[in-house]
């Protein structure tokens, strides 16, 4: 799925926006990471910390690492 979503933004030269609380839609995205340009996308976190909102900004080694050690993402 993500492969496809990937083609079909590059061919209409656009961005996707994909928000998502599920950790397998997380870990599948990740894997099909190995397939695509990384610098064609990027994650973001975001999380309230003390009232305050913290974004976190994920590379594609830095989110293939965390998900493949199980670390919290979402």
């Amino acid at each position: 799925v993500w492969q496809t979503l990937y083609k079909a933004c590059k061919l209409q030269k656009c961005q996707m926006f994909a928000p998502t609380h599920s950790y397998e839609c997380l870990k599948s995205f990740a894997e099909s990471l190995n397939e695509v340009a990384p610098e064609d996308y990027s994650y973001t976190r975001l999380q309230r910390d003390d009232g305050k909102l913290k974004i976190t900004q994920y590379d594609a080694k830095e989110l293939r690492d965390a998900v493949e050690g199980g670390w919290e993402v979402r």
